[in-house]
């Protein structure tokens, strides 16, 4: 004679059941959902990189303006010191050696340490937020053989030289910098002064003006001096 059903133990095969199903479907779910986060996740992980990278390239801009640019020139394109957005120099410095140089510098030139562990201004992360601005750079960057030595360049105009020479202590308008340097432009004590004085001036320093005569050739310096009467007469 067949017992009768056990109430407990039917109810305790169908929650078994129950969730036996359940697992199951979970477990399908995690096996069709892998294959997409494998899919997925990379391209999210690159965009992310890429978005990080951006915003350190838009942060180095500002840094890089504010400390660099007086000597190397607007995005790098050269001035007293090396054109760092030139494509020869991009492609010859990886990242790595770009943050030394600047975190580091280089003994023996105006080139001083950046980093706050050798007395400089910038953290590490700014630092960084420096070489990827640089690095943005290299996809449009000009190729420049002179790129160690901007000035060298027969081609630069009297406007140019002055630019890169001396507009950041002159301001690129002539219009002077507040304690740093003099007006030069029109209605400036320069305005009075002979072309030979001027010369002598930009060749040799003095009065907290460094000394360009080994930067700058006569025949350059001339050019900036032609550029600075013409601003004058122009008013």
């Amino acid at each position: 004679m067949a017992g009768k059903p056990n109430p407990q133990k039917t109810a305790l095969d169908a929650s078994t059941r129950s969730w036996m199903v359940a697992g199951l479907i979970l477990m399908g779910l995690f096996v069709f959902a892998f294959p997409l986060f494998r899919l997925y996740e990379p391209a999210r992980r690159a965009d992310a990189r890429t978005a990080q990278e951006h915003y350190l390239a838009d942060q180095g801009a500002e840094i890089f303006m504010a400390n660099c640019e007086s000597c190397h020139g607007v995005a790098g394109s050269g001035g007293l010191a090396p054109a760092l957005g030139a494509r020869e120099f991009l492609e010859a410095a990886d990242d790595g050696q770009i943050s030394a140089l600047i975190a580091h510098g280089v003994p023996g030139t105006e080139m001083v340490a950046y980093s706050l562990d050798y007395g400089g201004p910038l953290t590490s992360t700014q630092i960084r937020a420096v070489t990827t601005f640089l690095r943005s750079l290299e996809g449009g960057a000009a190729t420049n053989p002179l790129w160690r030595t901007p000035l060298a360049d027969s081609n630069l105009s009297g406007r140019d030289l002055f630019n890169m020479a001396c507009s950041r202590c002159h301001g690129v308008d002539l219009s002077g910098v507040p304690d740093v340097a003099p007006p030069l432009g029109s209605g400036s004590e320069a305005v009075e002064e002979s072309d030979a004085r001027l010369v002598r001036q930009v060749a040799e320093g003095g009065g907290g003006m460094p000394r360009f005569g080994g930067v700058l050739t006569p025949g350059q310096i001339d050019a900036v001096i032609a550029f600075i009467r013409q601003v004058q007469a122009e008013g």
